[in-house]
């Protein structure tokens, strides 16, 4: 689990460099323009991957989860309505 907040932090990072790399070299307008798409997107499935695989196997997600699951809609309704 803390291999992959780093590993999370990792490809974040990565993400904002090839951002602003493209801002500085203009990746999309040229023919680098598909490999830059796939690399974002590749960065962007790894990243859903590790979070979900986190939030699966966290305890306390998982029983949030189902507290939220028997709540009833009224419930939902109060705790979320603006108060008068």
């Amino acid at each position: 689990m803390k291999n992959n907040r780093k590993r999370i932090a990792q490809l974040n990072e990565r993400r904002e460099r090839l951002i602003q790399m493209n801002q500085a070299k203009g990746y999309t307008s040229n023919h680098k323009a598909d490999q830059y798409l796939r690399l974002l997107l590749a960065i962007h499935k790894e990243k859903v991957g590790l979070w979900v695989f986190n939030r699966e196997n966290n305890q306390e997600y998982m029983s949030h989860l189902n507290t939220a699951c028997s709540m009833n809609m009224n419930l939902l309704k109060n705790l979320t309505s603006p108060k008068v």
